[in-house]
């Protein structure tokens, strides 16, 4: 009697142990990855300007080629100023004058030898001749053209010896200091956006870094997107160079070929105490990527998991 119960146990045993699935597994940690969104982007220029003259003179000599990276102030320009010259050493004569005229006003007001409105006259024209001054200082400044930001000559518009008018276009200056990132995406996509983990600018295989910088309150009515504009952080690329801005959510996942559906659930199998339990995660969806709301050393059922329900018991191999 004790043999055959001794063979009944060793039986019993086999038979649990033969019933038991066996699978493979990893802890979450190694699973777990940040998907990334991406949107159609281009590098665009704050500035991209016609730098004109503001005054009708003869072009003197133009300095820059296109192409040519100018620092903010360089020579790009110059004007046959000789009449405007002319007219400043007139009004500073005028001036001159005009402050002698006041000096002797101040003299005899004084002594009392001269009307209160004959110095209130020379007073006001001391002042009307400085401002004439001013007025011939600001367009012999204006015949020197400078670049009024670091850039690139994209476009020589005029020639030496040619006739300059107010507004006419002498050369066309890209800034390529102050960049910034444009792209459109769709409206859903705007908060995983702004809770990005990181933002990239991708050229071919070379990675920008960004920042964003605003969200344009204006939606395309037809497409639902909204215009999105990003700052560099280092290194920039190119104006007009186009790309892909791609962005890493915040929430860590799990890969869509590690999900399972039970019933009209769907989880992960996850190993505990030799058996296999079913964990449901909040709106997941087979197919797609899923957060995880588990510790990172969960111990995460791979091969083997297809056939499993919830309280199977398991045998886990290496």
């Amino acid at each position: 009697m004790l043999v055959c119960a001794c063979l009944l146990g060793v039986g019993s045993s086999q038979a649990e142990e033969s019933a038991k699935v066996t699978v493979t597994v990893k802890p979450l940690s190694m699973l777990l990855a940040y998907p990334e969104r991406s949107a159609p982007a281009t590098v665009v220029s704050l500035n991209h300007s016609q730098i004109s003259a503001e005054l009708a003179a003869r072009i003197e000599q133009i300095y820059v080629r296109v192409g040519d990276r100018v620092k903010k102030g360089a020579k790009l320009a110059r004007l046959d100023c000789r009449d405007q010259k002319l007219a400043l050493d007139a009004a500073r004569s005028r001036f001159r004058l005009a402050q002698k005229e006041l000096d002797r006003a101040v003299t005899l007001r004084q002594s009392s030898n001269i009307a209160e409105q004959n110095y209130a006259q020379a007073e006001t024209e001391m002042e009307q001749a400085k401002i004439v001054r001013q007025q011939q200082q600001v367009l012999v400044g204006r015949c020197l053209i400078t670049a009024p930001f670091q850039g690139v000559v994209t476009a020589r518009m005029a020639s030496t010896g040619g006739l300059a008018a107010p507004g006419t276009p002498l050369v066309e200056l890209l800034d390529i200091e102050h960049l910034e990132v444009s792209s459109q995406v769709p409206r859903h996509e705007l908060v995983t956006l702004r809770e990005a983990r990181s933002l990239d600018f991708r050229e071919g295989k070379t990675v920008f870094p960004l920042s964003l910088r605003a969200i344009t309150p204006l939606i395309d009515s037809q497409a639902q997107n909204q215009e999105v504009r990003l700052t560099f952080k280092q290194q920039a690329s190119l104006p007009g160079a186009t790309g892909r801005l791609v962005w890493a959510l915040r929430q860590p996942h799990i890969a869509a070929n590690f999900l399972s559906q039970r019933g009209q659930k769907i989880g992960v199998f996850i190993a505990k105490d030799d058996k296999a339990q079913f964990y449901p995660l909040a709106d997941a969806k087979i197919g797609h990527p899923a957060v995880v709301d588990l510790p990172g050393k969960t111990m995460v059922i791979q091969d083997g998991r297809f056939a499993l329900n919830d309280g199977d018991a398991i045998r886990i191999v290496r």
